[in-house]
């Protein structure tokens, strides 16, 4: 069965984050699940309290599982005022949310149960440079990530950003027998600065969207920044784009690393990024 891990923790995009969620599963067929990971408990080390000495051991010792109760009883009410929203607001929509929430660090969670979904919605939450979360997840995980903006806008032209790689090829492969590119307008960009390595990409991503019978309009600039790829996205009216994420061991390719870095924290559209 289809699902998709819906990440929410702020209030601040939590519909657009349904709201993507909900496109790709009325797309994939695929159910949704509401994912949220609570800060771990705070523990007050006994043997740190003894060696404070007597006179402060019991004062420390409640004020300290004071402080820990609040805390935990606000993550938790807030968890659950995040899970109404969205569980309400995919109602309306006539698709059931489940909830799956858990304690510990973000990303090893994340990374964890994200093995048997589909698709995973994250956040970038506007113009905010993008978190360590963020970048640690997309380099860690190993499921796509559409990466959302405070405001979610149908996708209906999808522009690929394509190096030529065949790492990428692979993760393309995976993605194009999806139902999620029917109906909808696709094109491709390469960027080079050797004009004849540019056409050669072309002509690999031609082939490889021709093997899975998808039209998809191509094209080049003979330029290597992350700018010239916002401003063709741009100018061209597209609403999200799709791209490589980060690298391993010696892969150095266009549009991994620092590349993505800009990419993220620069781009006003969403990414879909494949993995």
């Amino acid at each position: 069965m289809n699902k998709i891990l819906l990440c929410v923790d702020s209030m601040q995009n939590a519909l657009a984050l349904c709201n993507a969620a909900i496109f790709f599963a009325k797309r994939y067929e695929a159910s949704i699940t509401f994912f949220n990971v609570l800060e771990e408990e705070i523990i007050v080390d006994a043997a740190f309290v003894g060696d404070l000495g007597f006179g402060v051991n019991a004062a420390f010792v409640e004020r300290s599982l004071e402080q820990s109760e609040e805390k935990n009883a606000e993550n938790k009410e807030y968890s659950n005022t995040l899970e109404f929203i969205c569980k309400n607001h995919c109602l309306k929509q006539a698709i059931k949310l489940e909830s799956l929430k858990v304690s510990g660090d973000f990303v090893q969670e994340l990374q964890e149960h994200s093995k048997d979904y589909k698709l995973v919605v994250l956040g970038k939450m506007g113009k905010e440079k993008m978190g360590q979360n963020i970048k640690s997840a997309l380099k860690q995980l190993n499921t796509p990530i559409f990466l959302c903006q405070d405001e979610f806008k149908q996708i209906n032209h999808l522009l690929f950003a394509y190096d030529g790689s065949d790492f990428l090829d692979e993760n393309l492969k995976k993605v194009l027998k999806e139902p999620i590119f029917s109906n909808i307008k696709r094109s491709l960009l390469t960027l080079n600065s050797d004009r004849q390595k540019a056409i050669d990409n072309l002509n690999k991503a031609k082939e490889l969207f021709k093997e899975f019978n998808i039209e998809i309009k191509s094209d080049y600039l003979l330029e290597e920044n992350s700018q010239a790829l916002l401003d063709y996205a741009k100018k061209n009216n597209c609403d999200a784009i799709a791209m490589g994420a980060y690298s391993s061991g010696a892969l150095k390719h266009l549009f991994f690393g620092s590349f993505t870095d800009e990419i993220i924290q620069n781009s006003h559209l969403a990414l879909l990024i494949l993995k």
